[in-house]
């Protein structure tokens, strides 16, 4: 995914802004349902959620990837909609590209997210078995630990905005 026409250097410094503030990265991990590829998935997912409709638009229109509506069925009726834009995998590598030297909250997980879509394709090793073929037990360690780092930044950056 390119962006949709170049991005302005204050676009990018206001798009990382607003990711500082609402947006989130993280590296999902899931269960393939191939009988031949036993082994799970880690993908690269960042989201930006806002209830101003215009400016998830806004980011779509420059960005490109998705956008959707989601209901919070599970708040209280007087909860506003919320909206989403979000991008995975290569397409999430490079929108973290763009406004990383903006990012101050997100930093670090960005820096790790780009080190693990950069390194995904090119680091990764098989191995056949009798259940199929899957990811080497190197690789799967290894995105298991990039995953649960992920996991703990996540988790401080939730902490510490409770304590603030």
């Amino acid at each position: 995914m390119a962006t949709r026409g170049k991005l302005t250097e204050i676009e990018k410094a206001y798009i990382a802004g607003f990711f500082d503030g609402e947006g989130s990265i993280s590296i999902n991990k899931f269960r393939a349902n191939n009988p031949n590829y036993k082994c799970p998935h880690y993908i690269l997912t960042v989201t930006l959620t806002n209830t101003n409709l215009e400016i998830i638009e806004e980011i779509h229109e420059k960005l490109g990837a998705s956008k959707q509506m989601r209901k919070r069925e599970w708040g209280k009726s007087h909860w506003k909609t919320c909206y989403a834009w979000m991008a995975s995998a290569n397409k999430a590598l490079i929108v973290l590209k763009l406004i990383r030297p903006y990012l101050k909250v997100k930093a670090k997980q960005a820096d790790l997210a780009i080190s693990f879509q950069e390194s995904k394709m090119s680091n990764r090793k098989w191995v056949s078995s009798d259940k199929g073929k899957t990811l080497s037990p190197e690789t799967l360690a290894d995105r298991e630990a990039i995953y649960k780092t992920m996991k703990n930044l996540n988790g401080s950056i939730r902490n510490r905005s409770r304590r603030d």
